[in-house]
């Protein structure tokens, strides 16, 4: 029983991590994404 604790609460904190990391790159993404439009919307 411990034993397939200890595994659910390392793949919630795998979840949990691939979920932050997901979130940080489509953050990159979109400031990219505004950053290149302001460039290419300045004169």
């Amino acid at each position: 029983m411990e034993y397939k604790e200890e595994q659910g609460v390392k793949m919630k904190k795998i979840i949990l991590l691939a979920g932050i990391f997901l979130g940080l790159c489509s953050l990159n993404l979109v400031a990219r994404a505004e950053q290149s439009e302001y460039l290419y919307s300045s004169p």
